[in-house]
């Protein structure tokens, strides 16, 4: 291997784990911790169509997706949720499950 690919290669392993060190550190240490996101449920269109809830850092994906009366882009909510471990075909952000949702006021 001639420098330039080891160079190449070491650029590319960083920048992978830098990636991904923004989605590990928006959700809580524990997997099972409850906490709240005050957000916007986001409709992102892969996969054949993921919902998830938005906040300026993360995106978070609730595992079945979103309750049907909560199904509009960009709709301002404050949901109380459980980190739940695991994968899932649209990986959008960390799991988790939905123990409380409601409609809440867009902040300014």
């Amino acid at each position: 291997m001639t420098l330039r690919s080891y160079i190449a290669l070491s650029l590319a392993v960083v920048g992978g784990m830098l990636g991904c060190a923004s989605q590990e550190e928006a959700l809580p240490a524990a997997d099972d911790a409850v906490f709240v996101i005050e957000g916007n449920v986001r409709f992102i269109d892969i996969e054949g169509g993921c919902w998830g809830i938005g906040t300026d850092s993360a995106t978070y994906e609730p595992v079945g997706g979103i309750p049907d009366g909560f199904r509009q882009d960009q709709l301002a909510v404050r949901a109380t949720v459980r980190g739940v471990e695991g994968a899932s075909i649209c990986m959008i952000g960390p799991l988790v499950e939905i123990v409380t949702i409601e409609s809440s006021t867009p902040s300014p």
